[in-house]
């Protein structure tokens, strides 16, 4: 169900709202009662907010009622584990928190390309929920880990070249 509110952030992109003010409008009533959404689940095709755009209603009805792994699942966009060996040798940086539902996967990542690839490989944990890392959050829950916790957007801005020396290097083999 976590990806249900997800699903709503993308549909704010989607071509199909592009021209139609009425719908987009109505996505964003219908995100701010995300709660009673979920809890009015069993999710059908049609009866939900995202049905303004069909292709992420189709996906928020997959993701709640396909439970067992499937060709579904298997897809390449769903299962790029099995892509891995396809992936270039760049330099690569995987970011992820403690109390982000990708935690897992973010590792497993990082520990296959670092194992597979020459380039630099590095890992970035702390402890961050998957909105808090990229928003400046120090906690998580009811836990406040202090303000030297706050990592990546702050303040509404990204961080410049001047305040993260190095940061914007680009990688020279």
């Amino acid at each position: 169900l976590h990806m249900f509110g997800a699903l709503f952030l993308h549909a704010h992109d989607a071509q199909e709202l592009r021209d139609d003010p009425e719908g987009a409008a109505s996505l964003h009533r219908e995100m701010e009662r995300l709660r009673a959404w979920i809890d009015r689940t069993p999710f059908r095709l049609g009866e939900t907010p995202l049905r303004v755009v069909p292709n992420l209603e189709q996906t928020a009805v997959n993701y709640y009622t396909r439970g067992t792994y499937d060709d579904y699942w298997a897809q390449e966009a769903n299962d790029f584990t099995a892509q891995f060996h396809r992936h270039a040798d760049i330099p690569g940086t995987y970011s992820s928190g403690w109390y982000d539902p990708y935690a897992i996967a973010v590792t497993d990542y990082y520990a296959q390309m670092a194992r597979q690839n020459q380039t630099p490989q590095r890992l970035i944990m702390g402890p961050w929920t998957h909105g808090g890392l990229r928003g400046g959050l120090t906690y998580a829950l009811d836990v406040d880990f202090g303000a030297a916790s706050a990592w990546g957007n702050r303040s509404g801005r990204l961080r410049s070249r001047e305040s993260c020396p190095g940061a914007f290097d680009v990688y020279r083999p």
